[in-house]
């Protein structure tokens, strides 16, 4: 009995955080919406705080069973409308349970996945090398920004392919003083690894290189998010946010006073009977 008490104990942990507690208490979600209107949700986890990351995971993995749902109740066995998971920081996140899978079938069901990581490395941590793999050929589209990992930027290397290049060496005859031209053909990475890790710099941003299935790689740029005069930063209006207080009390769920009105109710029908 001691070792189910420690297992649920260690998965109802994170419940000791009252922000927690405040969070899923109560919810006004109803995932069908995504699929049915232009809705967009922002989920922001503290990074320095752990024991919130795994509601973030477990979150996502609520919403797309939901939508799968949906999806299978139709007569396509799609949804009404696409839906897109922009998951930044991927690579920090905790593992989602048979993810491989999700990104796997979730095209054909209008569900798409945007994992945003800083390195290979980082999803191979948090996954496995063989799980990792089956994640990174599901995604028909590709593309860098920059990264550190020197193997991150050689896969990626490698990825875009090759070119082919004509090299023109010189040789003088000696005493005679002939020269000589002549020229070969070589095959050299259309973007080394060390190109990859200066893409993005202080003097020039906003490069990246894309890869999708089927095409060839192409160089772009885009505009950053800071460069955008979208958002008025720090004009928010605080007031809705004020209101919503938490009450523990009128959430709080006793489980000991729950197993003794469970068990006084059976030892009434046991002397009944």
């Amino acid at each position: 009995m001691s070792s189910y008490m420690s297992i649920a104990f260690d998965k109802l942990n994170m419940f000791n955080d009252e922000g927690l507690c405040a969070l899923t208490s109560n919810t006004d979600i109803d995932p069908n919406c995504f699929a049915d209107e232009k809705t967009a949700l922002f989920l922001k986890i503290p990074d320095e705080k752990d024991t919130r990351h795994g509601l973030a995971s477990m979150f996502i993995l609520c919403i797309y069973k939901a939508l799968i749902k949906k999806a299978s109740a139709r007569e396509d066995l799609s949804l009404p409308r696409n839906v897109y998971f922009i998951l930044d920081e991927f690579g920090n996140m905790p593992q989602i349970n048979k993810f491989d899978k999700m990104i796997t079938v979730g095209r054909s069901r209008k569900i798409w996945f945007n994992m945003v990581v800083q390195s290979y490395a980082q999803l191979n941590n948090v996954y496995g090398d063989t799980v990792a793999n089956i994640i990174k050929s599901n995604c028909g589209m590709k593309m860098f920004i920059g990264s550190n990992d020197i193997e991150t930027c050689k896969e990626f290397s490698e990825l875009c392919g090759n070119m082919t290049v004509t090299t023109a060496s010189v040789s003088n005859g000696g005493q005679d003083k002939d020269i000589s031209v002549s020229s070969q053909l070589q095959t050299r990475p259309l973007i080394y690894p060390s190109e990859l890790q200066k893409l993005n710099n202080k003097q020039s941003t906003g490069n990246s290189i894309i890869v999708t299935f089927g095409n060839y790689p192409l160089k772009t740029q885009f505009t950053p998010s800071y460069q955008c005069p979208l958002y008025k930063i720090g004009a928010m209006d605080l007031t809705e946010a004020r209101r919503n207080v938490f009450f523990g009390d009128e959430v709080y769920y006793d489980l000991g006073e729950r197993n003794r009105s469970v068990l006084n109710t059976e030892e009434g029908r046991e002397k009944e009977a």
